[in-house]
């Protein structure tokens, strides 16, 4: 039998490649074939809206270092219906958290399940 080894290097940047938004407040386009990590460059200034595209079912994508105290609201492209389950804490502007999202289904009737925590640099588990 033979086996085949993926590495790292072979898989598609959706499953590997970091990013940065930019963008602090408004609507502000995620795209998850570019990335399956991002780093908010600086606090929210206003009210943001994850507006989810490229996204296809089993990905994982990561938002950390999201801090300001503003709302922050999750959507989609999808054309028929989209869905996000809760399956975490709230989000505290006061601090840094981490935002991670799975897509659950793709395509038109897109569904999402997210959680977001709270989290500090802490070596010692």
């Amino acid at each position: 039998m033979s086996r085949t080894r993926v590495e790292s290097s072979l898989l598609a940047a959706r499953y590997t490649g970091v990013g940065t938004i930019t963008n602090t407040t408004g609507a502000t386009s995620v795209d998850w074939s570019a990335a399956a990590v991002y780093k908010m460059a600086s606090a929210l200034t206003g009210d943001i809206e994850f507006d989810f595209t490229n996204y296809v079912a089993g990905q994982v994508l990561t938002i950390y270092n999201i801090s300001g105290a503003y709302t922050v609201t999750l959507d989609s492209d999808a054309s028929t219906s989209e869905s996000f389950l809760k399956a975490g804490g709230d989000y505290d502007g006061s601090t840094t958290n981490i935002l991670q999202i799975e897509c659950l289904a793709g395509g038109n009737d897109a569904v999402f399940v997210y959680s977001v925590s709270t989290y500090t640099s802490d070596p010692t588990p």
